[in-house]
């Protein structure tokens, strides 16, 4: 038998939601967090700063900048944060807890 050809498990894994592309469409966001329409992907964009580019007339997000901005709106346990919680990085550092 032989091994499976790494291109065709890429594009499984792409296709079955396991594995992100390195340059998203607006369907890949979609889909990656189960919104129900592409408009939705707008909003997060205008009110959340999904971090969305253009090339012409596409509209697409890099990997590693969606992955970013989904860490930066998860708590430590892993659920979505609430969106007027600060980041860690805006929290003030009181002396004395050091």
């Amino acid at each position: 038998m032989e091994p499976p050809d790494p291109k065709t498990e890429i594009f499984h894994l792409q296709a079955a939601g396991l594995l992100l592309p390195p340059v998203l469409t607006l369907e890949d966001v979609r889909r990656a967090l189960s919104l129900r329409s592409v408009d939705a992907v707008f909003v997060l964009y205008q009110k959340e700063g999904l971090p969305l580019a253009t090339c012409g007339d596409r509209v697409f997000v890099a990997r590693h900048m969606f992955r970013q901005w989904l860490d930066r709106r998860t708590d430590v346990c892993g659920s979505l944060a609430p969106s007027s919680a600060p980041l860690e990085s805006e929290v003030p550092v009181n002396a004395e807890d050091e």
